[in-house]
């Protein structure tokens, strides 16, 4: 009884080991055939699906009561647990590295990360399991378990830095950027969250029997490198999701504009904008205090950089015009560079007023005033038959998705709810 019990436990895993190896296999093909350009991620994508294939075979391996295959298939595959870590760092700091730092897909940026992989292959290929018969351990040994630990650790921690570099990096994006949409994190928080799932139980399992834990990690890491081989190579280009540093192109300026006169105030880096403004400025400088974002501490570049009252007011009077008046928030791929040149103001400059002196992100600055025209339009009576998306691409948004998002983060409601609530309440009284 007990061995048929093991017998069909085995095969349960051999079952899921091959299926998993099945899914590498597609994984790779779509990994190697693509034709993006940003062929270093694809390179560590690869690598990453070779190496879960390589741990899935020694599995394959352990499960089919194959010794000779298992002596010669133990050290790879125990050591290629060192690469996925490695792997899906240098393949996320390859898509959304900065522009003019060093690509991860160099040998010298990536030798640190593959060389405990190497180590390892050098230690355990002179260690080659003696592996008798078909006996086997139901259950993990002490050693083992201990020799696993390391591997987790290796993990967790790759995993703890990629989730803190993608937050970082979300920010960086929302300080630059007024529509997410195409430049959306997403895709890599996807495979950080997964990955983790399947860290998280590859250890819960540890206590189970061998072939029940490698059946969970195994067909959870299918799913996981089914999504990698169906969605990886579709990803933006490397240098896509690099801020945009030097993205002045300026916007089509209107000569016809009226709502007031072109030649407004306008201040650049250093010293006040006008010497009309400063007299007022003086006398408003104890209430232009700076206010720093909720929840977070001052930006380093903005800690001994302080602007001036007139620049304050020059940067104030030059956004009124550029949001009132020549409404540059409707541009639904509005940059903080093309904001900036519009006022003639550096980037830097502008994100520090808006941080600062708004306590605002320029994604936040940007939709909040998409937000409020989204508003006005939905309290007219002639919007009441035109739909939501129609009115939120007029109003400056670029994708459904950031609309729904921003709208109910600001009303507490969605656009839908938010449309009800104005019907029930009725027209304003005159």
């Amino acid at each position: 009884m007990s061995d048929a019990l093991v017998t069909g436990q085995d095969a349960a895993a051999a079952a899921a080991s091959a299926l998993m190896l099945g899914v590498a296999a597609m994984a790779a093909l779509l990994v190697g055939q693509s034709q993006q350009p940003q062929r270093r991620g694809d390179v560590w994508l690869l690598v990453l699906v070779l190496a879960c294939a390589l741990s899935g075979l020694g599995d394959l391996a352990l499960h089919l009561h194959t010794p000779v295959l298992r002596r010669w298939l133990d050290a790879p595959a125990t050591a290629a647990l060192l690469l996925p870590g490695p792997a899906l760092w240098l393949y996320a700091t390859t898509i959304i590295r900065a522009s003019g730092t060093p690509p991860a897909g160099t040998w010298r940026a990536a030798l640190p990360h593959v060389l405990p992989f190497a180590l390892a292959m050098v230690l355990l290929a002179g260690d080659v399991p003696e592996l008798a018969g078909t006996a086997q351990q139901a259950h993990r040994s002490a050693a083992e378990l201990w020799g696993l630990v390391p591997i987790a650790l290796q993990l967790l921690c790759y995993g703890l830095a990629l989730g803190r570099r993608l937050a970082r990096r979300h920010h960086q994006l929302r300080l630059h950027y007024s529509d997410l949409s195409r430049r959306s994190l997403r895709w890599l928080w996807l495979l950080f969250g997964l990955f983790t799932a399947v860290l998280v139980a590859w250890v819960l399992t540890w206590p189970l029997p061998v072939a029940w834990s490698n059946v969970a990690t195994n067909l959870l890491m299918a799913a996981v490198l089914a999504l990698v081989g169906l969605h990886g190579p579709r990803q933006v280009p490397a240098a896509a999701l690099a801020l945009a540093a030097n993205d002045g192109r300026a916007l089509a300026q209107d000569p016809s504009r009226d709502c007031m006169d072109r030649a407004a105030p306008r201040v650049g880096d250093d010293g006040p904008a006008l010497p009309g403004v400063a007299p007022v400025a003086a006398a408003t400088e104890s209430v232009l205090q700076p206010s720093p974002v909720p929840g977070e501490a001052p930006a380093a570049p903005y800690r001994k950089a302080v602007l001036t009252p007139a620049q304050v007011l020059a940067m104030e009077e030059g956004l009124r015009q550029a949001m009132e008046c020549d409404k540059l928030y409707l541009e639904s791929d509005l940059t903080l560079a093309q904001l900036a040149q519009a006022l003639a103001v550096s980037p830097h400059r502008l994100s520090q007023f808006l941080s600062q002196y708004l306590g605002l992100s320029f994604y936040d600055y940007v939709n909040g005033l998409r937000i409020d025209a989204v508003k006005a339009t939905l309290a007219r009576p002639q919007s009441a038959r035109r739909s939501l998306l129609e009115i939120a691409l007029e109003c400056g948004f670029g994708s459904k998705s950031t609309f729904n998002a921003v709208f109910k983060k600001s009303t507490g409601l969605s656009p839908t709810a938010y449309r009800a609530s104005l019907a029930e309440a009725g027209p304003p009284d005159c």
